[in-house]
């Protein structure tokens, strides 16, 4: 995953999952030779994976469940970050769910997607004052929160998940419909297929950090 400037490798919690980091391997030693700030974790009791890591800055959000991340895990990504960033903890309450992005996302300014029955109710500030597109427990269970953005305007959708398009139409994004089905009976979706390594902050971004950091 990648925060501003850095490139942070997580550590999985469930043994079975780590090999998966071998097929980053590769990529994670030429990025290291051109320069890259990649950080590590190198303590076998913190836990923080991609999936839980949603960006939003000034603020990170960090799911912490069972079986994903754990709250050492928001604390050595605190520690990564410096005090520009601050890391939330978003507490899973649903049982069978492995990661933040599994039920709920940000797609624009103070604006998501959820299922609300997933998460610890009220949600942690200042994530309790966005406004969210809410999904049912059949659309949380086909990931359809598990979207992928292209642009502000512009998100990749499962194509059976129709009123989750209706209700992104009405705010004004435009939604391209794929057929993904198969890949979320493996528990992942477009979210979990890719991994952004460089991102531009937008303008409302940019006064939210300003305004956090006076």
């Amino acid at each position: 995953m990648v925060v501003g400037n850095t490139l942070i490798v997580g550590q999985l919690q469930i043994e079975m999952r780590r090999k998966e980091r071998r097929g980053f391997d590769s990529l994670l030693d030429e990025l290291t030779c051109n320069s890259a700030h990649v950080v590590s974790i190198s303590s076998n009791d913190i836990f923080l994976e991609g999936g839980d890591v949603i960006i939003d800055l000034p603020y990170v959000y960090v799911g912490v469940s069972k079986y994903g991340s754990n709250i050492k895990g928001v604390e050595w990504l605190q520690s990564q970050l410096g005090t520009d960033v601050k890391v939330v903890p978003v507490p899973l309450i649903a049982s069978g769910i492995l990661h933040l992005d599994c039920c709920m996302t940000l797609i624009g300014s103070r604006l998501g997607i959820i299922h609300r029955e997933s998460l610890v109710n009220p949600l942690p500030p200042p994530l309790d004052t966005y406004e969210f597109i809410e999904v049912d427990a059949c659309t949380r269970q086909e990931l359809g929160t598990n979207v992928l953005i292209l642009d502000p305007k512009t998100i990749i959708v499962q194509s059976r998940h129709v009123q989750l398009q209706q209700d992104l139409q009405e705010r004004g994004f435009r939604t391209i419909p794929l057929d993904f089905s198969w890949h979320t009976r493996l528990d992942g979706a477009f979210r979990c297929a890719t991994a952004p390594i460089r991102r531009s902050m937008g303008a409302g971004a940019q006064a939210e950090k300003k305004k956090h950091n006076k």
